[in-house]
């Protein structure tokens, strides 16, 4: 997938291909939000930038809100990703698949 093709994606999808880069196909890897997050703002700054210093640094609401927004919208209540600890997930089946 090429730089346009992925800012064309919401929020939601560029998080769930992050988590896809962080496992590698592993769904017993873990990683936390931050990484998640820091993995996204990679690949587009501007989408997950803190407004104002989209070229230093990334804006953890942002990753918190497609994590676990309430009931089945955020990247957990879908089943895509699980929560193992605080703050910290591992990519599910569905999850693997859907990316």
């Amino acid at each position: 997938m090429n730089e346009e093709e992925l800012r064309s994606l919401g929020l939601r999808q560029q998080a769930l291909l992050a988590c896809l880069r962080l496992c590698d196909g592993d769904l017993s890897r873990t990683f936390t939000a931050e990484d998640i997050l820091v993995e996204a703002w990679s690949k587009d700054r501007a989408a997950w930038a803190l407004r104002g210093h989209e070229h230093d640094h990334p804006d953890a609401e942002k990753i918190n809100k497609e994590l676990n927004r309430r009931g089945e919208i955020g990247l957990v209540g879908q089943g895509l990703l699980e929560r193992v600890d605080r703050m910290v997930y591992r990519m599910t089946g569905t999850g693997l698949h859907e990316a």
